[in-house]
C-alpha cells in the first residue's frame, strides 16, 4: 500500500472515532442537562404566589367644582349611598375639576393614572 492510502486510512478512522466520541460527549451532556433538571425539580420548594388582595372597583364621579361647592352634600350622598351601594365592593372617588380646563383626553389620563396607581 501506498503512503497516500495509509494515511488516508488513519484520517479516515480518526474522523470516524472522533464523530464518534463528539456524539458520545453530546449525548452525555444532554444527559447530564436532563438529570440536573430532574433533581432541582424534586429538590427546589414548591413557589407561592403572592396573596391576592380582595378586588376594590373604583368608580370615579366627575363633577364641575362650581357645582361640586353648590350641591357637596347631595353629590356626597349620591356617591357613598347610590353609587357604592349599587356596585359591591365598590368605592366612589368624587373628583371636582374645573370643566372649562379640561378636554376628554386629559379626563382619560387622569382616569388610567388612577387606575394604574
Amino acid at each position: 500500500m501506498s503512503n497516500f492510502v495509509k494515511d488516508y486510512q488513519h484520517i479516515s478512522l480518526w474522523r470516524n472515532i472522533s464523530s464518534k466520541t463528539s456524539i458520545t460527549l453530546v449525548f452525555f451532556v444532554y444527559c447530564i442537562g436532563i438529570f440536573s433538571q430532574l433533581i432541582i425539580s424534586l429538590t427546589s420548594s414548591t413557589a407561592y404566589a403572592a396573596t391576592s388582595q380582595p378586588l376594590q372597583r373604583l368608580i370615579a364621579v366627575i363633577v364641575d367644582q362650581s357645582l361640586y361647592q353648590t350641591y357637596q352634600t347631595q353629590i356626597d350622598r349620591y356617591a357613598s349611598e347610590y353609587v357604592q351601594a349599587q356596585y359591591s365592593e365598590s368605592k366612589a372617588l368624587i373628583i371636582p375639576i374645573q370643566a372649562q380646563n379640561f378636554q376628554a383626553h386629559d379626563i382619560h389620563k387622569m382616569l388610567q393614572n388612577l387606575y394604574f396607581e
